[in-house]
């Protein structure tokens, strides 16, 4: 979807409306909010990937492995702390996500 639309702006607009067009938002797949979520941090708008981290009702590796980027992208240990406490209580076996490992590392640095 993102590289159909040609530009970021145009990729954001498209899935928001289609994550606001949803009956109801907040259980939408975590892939759509995960896209969106790349784009922000490629974009250098880690603020709003982690508002969008803060909708996803069951996030997934990839989720948290995005907000550990944004997080690392702010220099803010302290909310990459508390995604780490909420990681833990999660269902995500960290031993299998060695991306997530690396992730969660780079934001104490």
């Amino acid at each position: 979807m993102y590289s159909k639309a040609g530009d970021f702006e145009t990729a954001e607009e498209i899935l928001l409306d289609l994550i606001r067009s949803s009956r109801n938002p907040d259980h939408i797949d975590p892939t759509a909010f995960s896209i969106l979520m790349t784009g922000y941090n490629l974009h250098q708008q880690p603020e709003k990937t982690l508002i969008t981290f803060n909708r996803v009702q069951n996030p997934d590796a990839i989720s948290y492995l995005l907000s550990f980027q944004a997080c690392s992208q702010l220099k803010d240990l302290e909310q990459g702390k508390r995604l780490a406490e909420k990681l833990a209580k999660s269902k995500i076996n960290l031993r299998k996500e060695i991306k997530l490992q690396t992730a969660l590392f780079d934001v104490s640095q």
